[in-house]
């Protein structure tokens, strides 16, 4: 595949090229032989690749062509570590996987409105103590009554409790114990709920001493009753009381939870005293606001009520104080942060099973990658290390066919060849340029953190010294280098972070500097 800058790369190539070809004649010229001329070139001409990607950096479609080796190199870097390979797209998979189910929960949960008419209307109101202890607690019957009535931010209140009930019928099935909740008449209009089949209640069914009433639930209904709609109407048995059908609530409608089975009219359930103590905290609220009005105004008004109610009594288990928030926050209660926490949680951990280069490797990730590389580089030039094996980390993946050693914090000592000569320290898996190589440690490992100077060799060289006898110097510097580490000396080094990183290399084989 060819970008539109492919012509200027192919000449880009030819002037590079040709640059080098002049300056390894120069170096012939001085008195080198081919050999040490072509090194010579390459260390006097600099990397060819950082002058490359400086050059296509000033053209117009270099992120293109950038892209395209990105993907080329990263083809590459898959296929030549195979097992690697397949552990990282199986744990990326099963990571993306699992984060995909987690945002469904979220979005579900707390990023899809609540299933309600205008839910951003609906808020949750509550009772607080005056010392701020359980900011959101249950509301008295007694309170709910005196909101409702000195409320003129909020277009309609309801109330609603849970209990538990025996429920048992005429059909011949056996009786069972459910879940399920009694509200006010205009709960449902509150909420924006119309009924699957029959009708809401009305008013004169929430009194206390009528006739009793239920709505079922659609999984009750499908489930005790297999879908009759001739449901509506008939006679049902609560603690051996009979309460009429009068209603089913629509499939999707699972408020307050999915283990609510039916539901009946509060004010017919309860105690008349109770629902007027403010002192029995036991229901929870619901208001929807009028268009126009603000969570902070229903707030600032059923505050004012509950302060009143507080000051008119002398019990004290009456509440001094009111609380508010959106009926999905009251929903989700303290899940929010729980669920967002598990996704990033999740999220990082698919970051961390595929490491940078540099950074420590972990999991079985990063010990597949390693074993693949550590048998790349079995039988090369042997680099021995001062310090504990647990401290030495080797570097797999991005393209960095390099081993990095370090004891303690330090980033250690790295050193890279690539092909032509270029640097004199082959610890790469193949010797292999490829599109990245270590630019500016390129050359030998000298101190702990830092490598040999570049002047020093070509110095040597230009002298007419022999390779071997370079190599034979180096070793014994290398040697030395022990002390001046551990006393932090990085004198002689070119990246002045040399002798600062607590690394001693003790020996390296003169094989492996060509």
């Amino acid at each position: 595949m060819k970008w539109p800058t492919s012509k200027r790369n192919a000449d880009l190539e030819r002037e590079l090229q040709a640059d080098l070809e002049l300056e390894e004649e120069e170096q012939r010229e001085s008195g080198l032989n081919a050999d040490e001329a072509k090194h010579a070139a390459l260390r006097a001409f600099g990397n060819p690749l950082l002058i490359r990607e400086q050059t296509r950096s000033t053209w117009g479609w270099d992120w293109l062509d950038s892209l395209w080796r990105n993907v080329r190199y990263g083809a590459r870097t898959l296929l030549r570590t195979p097992g690697f390979a397949l552990v990282a797209i199986a744990v990326m998979t099963l990571g993306i996987s699992t984060n995909v189910a987690l945002f469904t929960v979220v979005r579900n949960v707390l990023l899809k409105p609540l299933p309600f008419r205008e839910p951003e209307r609906l808020i949750q109101l509550y009772e607080q103590l005056q010392n701020g202890a359980r900011p959101y607690s249950y509301v008295a019957g007694g309170m709910y009554a005196a909101w409702k009535n000195n409320t003129p931010s909020v277009e309609q209140m309801g109330i609603y409790g849970t209990d538990s009930n025996n429920l048992s019928d005429d059909g011949g099935q056996l009786p069972e114990r459910i879940r399920y909740a009694h509200g006010s008449w205009d709960l449902f209009t509150t909420l924006g709920v119309q009924p699957e089949l029959g009708r809401l209640f009305t008013r004169d069914e929430d009194k206390h001493g009528v006739p009793g009433t239920v709505m079922l639930t659609h999984s009750l209904w499908m489930r005790r009753y297999g879908g009759d709609r001739n449901i509506i109407g008939k006679t049902i048995q609560l603690n051996t009381q009979p309460y009429t059908v009068v209603g089913v609530l629509p499939a999707w409608f699972l408020y307050p939870d999915t283990e609510t089975q039916l539901w009946a009219t509060i004010y017919h359930e309860q105690d008349p005293k109770a629902m007027q103590s403010p002192e029995i905290h036991n229901y929870f609220v619901i208001a929807r606001l009028k268009p126009g009005a603000t969570l902070a105004q229903a707030l600032s008004e059923v505050d004012t009520v509950t302060k009143r109610v507080h000051q008119n009594s002398s019990s004290r288990f009456v509440s001094s104080n009111a609380n508010a928030r959106s009926l999905l926050e009251g929903v989700v209660h303290d899940a929010k942060t729980q669920l967002y926490g598990t996704v990033w949680r999740n999220g990082m951990r698919v970051i961390d099973c595929v490491p940078e280069c540099g950074k420590p490797a972990g999991g079985a990730v990063c010990s597949a990658a390693q074993g693949d590389f550590d048998s790349r580089i079995a039988g090369r030039q042997p680099l021995a290390v001062a310090g504990r094996a647990s401290d030495r980390e080797r570097i797999a993946g991005a393209g960095r066919r390099c081993v990095r050693y370090s004891a303690g914090v330090g980033r250690g000592a790295v050193a890279c060849r690539g092909k032509a000569g270029h640097g004199t320290h082959p610890l790469c898996a193949d010797g292999w340029h490829g599109d990245f190589v270590c630019r500016r440690h390129c050359d030998f490992v000298r101190c702990a953190g830092g490598h040999y100077p570049q002047r020093d060799v070509a110095a040597r060289s230009a002298a007419g010294e022999s390779a071997g006898s370079i190599a034979r110097q180096q070793q014994r510097i290398i040697r030395s280098t022990t002390a001046e580490s551990a006393a932090g000396d990085g004198s002689g080094c070119d990246d002045g972070v040399a002798g600062k990183r607590g690394i001693a290399v003790e020996e390296l084989s003169a094989d492996a500097l060509h």
